[in-house]
């Protein structure tokens, strides 16, 4: 299946999901990327990730991911201030937070998807415009 991403050419196979997002992997060089309709797709995905990750308690990322001292503010009814300026009031805040900022959370800014191969749009399911290298 071939993909062009930033005007380079890549031959590719599906290599799971991450982030509710699936992975293509480049079979020459290897670099990963995740897929997306659109950036509004992406923090879509990603809200859902976060709610999921909440609701599952035994999840061993969580306390990694969310520090539990903003959750004792929130409980504490405190604002959270973050390096960057913003602040969350509760969980719902913070969840969004991390989805209106896709890059922060993947690691990479969005790639242009140039061109896509019918096969691989077939497997996908829609057509890819945006791709993140993980």
């Amino acid at each position: 299946m071939k993909i062009i991403i930033n005007q380079k050419h890549c031959t590719v196979k599906l290599n799971g999901e991450l982030y509710n997002l699936p992975i293509i992997r480049d079979i020459c060089t290897q670099e990963e990327y995740l897929l997306a309709e659109n950036e509004e797709y992406v923090k879509k995905a990603l809200r859902k990730y976060y709610k999921d990750m909440v609701k599952d308690n035994d999840n061993p990322d969580l306390p990694y991911i969310l520090p539990y001292q903003d959750l004792l503010s929130w409980v504490k009814k405190e604002r959270v201030w973050y390096e960057s300026g913003f602040y969350t009031d509760n969980l719902e805040d913070w969840i969004e937070l991390n989805a209106t900022y896709p890059e922060d959370t993947i690691g990479s800014d969005g790639l242009i998807v140039n061109n896509t191969s019918k096969k691989l749009i077939e497997l996908l399911g829609f057509t890819p415009t945006i791709a993140y290298e993980i």
